[in-house]
């Protein structure tokens, strides 16, 4: 049988994992003192700046969306990842407004109370497993553990590895995790296409949620159907909803409305009435002033 200090050890290797990828996905700001302590406990170095990537993930995405918005239409899928580079370290070099640098900060402190979130149902899962296991249930886990204990040791694999190794056994979290990983980069490239909508157009700036074949019901009926006149939102009224995890009944929302959604958030520009046959909303001309039948007749004098 397991004893308790063996599922809070399991539980530590578990939770060495989760650190990183809070860290690589939101920065080390995000590591707490404890986190740290435990990442040295597996012989990990915190400090070592390779570990974290430098910029986080969803600091990248949320600069992509401003890119984006800022380029219109769908120009941005044709920037290849070196001009984005460049561009995102010109960027980053130029003062940045409050409100950017609040939205960003904003962003990774709901991701990160997520991530936590979804950390602790994984630990919750894992002890509960092996304390209401079988005796023989109890042997089979133990003896894929010491297989991979002997394995790491032998192949000089890191303590990460074996604690990934560890969760496959027990079951795949790893789904969980890039789900929520792919739903939190989408989240933040989302916002990244608000905050320059608020910039340029301001808060009551109209907006939409463009959506594409084979998109859910719930989606359909929140922003409306492919190549149709889409739900009309202001931006703060979204902004307001925040995300829809843990909620029974979906809201419209600026990034995806739940993990592996695809609809775009973008402006509806002013002025515009949508037309059908472009699919697209378009600018109305101006009709004041008079229409000329006669023709114009210009004379130049020397």
């Amino acid at each position: 049988m397991f004893s308790i200090t063996d599922i809070w050890k399991m539980i530590d290797m578990i939770k060495v994992n989760q650190v990183l990828f809070i860290g690589t996905q939101l920065g080390l700001t995000y590591v707490s003192d404890y986190d740290k302590i435990l990442l040295q406990s597996m012989g990990i170095d915190p400090d070592d700046d390779t570990l974290w990537g430098g910029i986080s993930d969803i600091e990248r995405a949320y600069y992509f969306g401003v890119m984006a918005q800022t380029l219109g239409g769908n120009k941005s899928y044709k920037v290849t990842p070196s001009k984005f580079d460049k561009w995102f370290g010109d960027e980053l070099a130029k003062p940045q407004s409050t409100t950017r640098k609040a939205g960003l900060q904003l962003l990774k402190n709901r991701a990160y109370t997520d991530l936590s979130g979804l950390g602790n149902k994984i630990t919750n899962k894992f002890s509960q497993r092996i304390l209401t296991a079988s005796t023989a249930e109890q042997a089979k886990i133990r003896k894929q553990i010491k297989k991979k204990s002997i394995e790491a040791y032998e192949k000089g694999k890191s303590k990460q590895w074996l604690a990934s190794e560890l969760r496959a056994i027990t079951e795949d979290w790893a789904r969980d995790f890039s789900r929520m990983a792919d739903y939190i980069l989408q989240e933040a490239y989302g916002f990244g296409r608000a905050q320059q909508i608020l910039e340029d157009y301001g808060p009551d700036a109209k907006v939409y949620k463009q959506t594409f074949p084979g998109v859910c019901k719930h989606c359909e009926k929140n922003y409306g159907s492919p190549g149709k006149k889409p739900v009309i939102f202001e931006i703060d009224d979204l902004i307001a909803n925040g995300n829809n995890i843990g909620r029974k009944d979906q809201l419209p929302v600026v990034g995806p409305a739940h993990p592996w959604a695809r609809s775009i958030l973008h402006v509806v520009p002013p002025n515009s009435v949508w037309d059908d046959s472009v699919k697209d909303f378009v600018v109305k001309r101006n009709k004041r002033g008079v229409k000329r039948t006669s023709k114009v007749k210009i004379t130049i004098t020397p």
